[in-house]
């Protein structure tokens, strides 16, 4: 996500539909940090198992096809196609932040793992900030932003086994190929071969406390959410 933002940042600057500005300037700064960052750890974990290093490596390239990476021209408008790509960002950045609010609350945490995630959730509770400013700004009314919010929420549990492009459901699809007599793996495989278990985890993680709240707020949830799930509590 974090490259791919990258690539979006620097396309549409030079197209003339982002202005060159110091916080995108230092967005941009911030997000190569994070991939360096996470790069070294991948890089010193793959020494440690070269023997998987294929395998591994197979599943997440198929993050390279995830559906929002899809070109302006695949879009109706530039707006929209800016709005799918800040939402997008938004829901990425706040993820992160839920993922370290769950990850210090676990055992057995390494700390230098724990220290990595905390130092990448300070810089992207900035970016949540960012990221909204430049949602907010576009020029797009509220049945247009309700309409493609819906399409993102959809795609993102809808897609999450059915191609496997989120690179948890690759970590997944990874870890069961690697070892499918693991019997600590089987429940989640209800998650990939069920709609229905998409949409209940889905839930689940976007109501997570309110970490989620400034996604949910400019994809217009609210507008939708006893719709998309009915029947269960909200």
């Amino acid at each position: 996500m974090e490259k791919h933002l990258i690539r979006f940042f620097k396309e549409e600057v030079k197209n003339g539909h982002l202005p060159v500005s110091r916080s995108i300037e230092l967005f941009e700064e911030e997000e190569v940090k994070h991939i360096r960052l996470f790069r070294r750890f991948a890089d010193m974990l793959k020494a440690k198992r070269p023997d998987v290093v294929g395998l591994l490596d197979k599943h997440l390239k198929i993050f390279e096809h995830a559906w929002w990476r899809d070109p302006a021209g695949n879009y109706p408008s530039i707006e929209i196609y800016h709005f799918v790509n800040w939402l997008n960002a938004v829901l990425f950045e706040e993820y992160t932040l839920y993922l370290y609010d769950v990850l210090k609350q676990g055992h057995n945490i390494q700390p230098a793992w724990l220290s990595a995630h905390y130092a990448h959730m300070r810089e992207e509770t900035q970016h949540v900030i960012t990221d909204m400013a430049y949602l907010e700004r576009l020029d797009l009314d509220d049945k247009t932003r309700e309409h493609w919010g819906r399409r993102v929420m959809e795609k993102q549990f809808k897609r999450f086994g059915e191609d496997m492009s989120m690179p948890i459901a690759a970590t997944w699809k990874f870890l069961m190929e690697l070892y499918p007599n693991a019997e600590m793996l089987s429940p989640f495989m209800e998650t990939f071969s069920s709609l229905e278990a998409r949409k209940q985890d889905f839930l689940n993680l976007i109501n997570y406390k309110n970490f989620f709240l400034r996604t949910k707020n400019a994809g217009r949830f609210s507008t939708f959410e006893k719709e998309l799930f009915p029947g269960r509590p909200n």
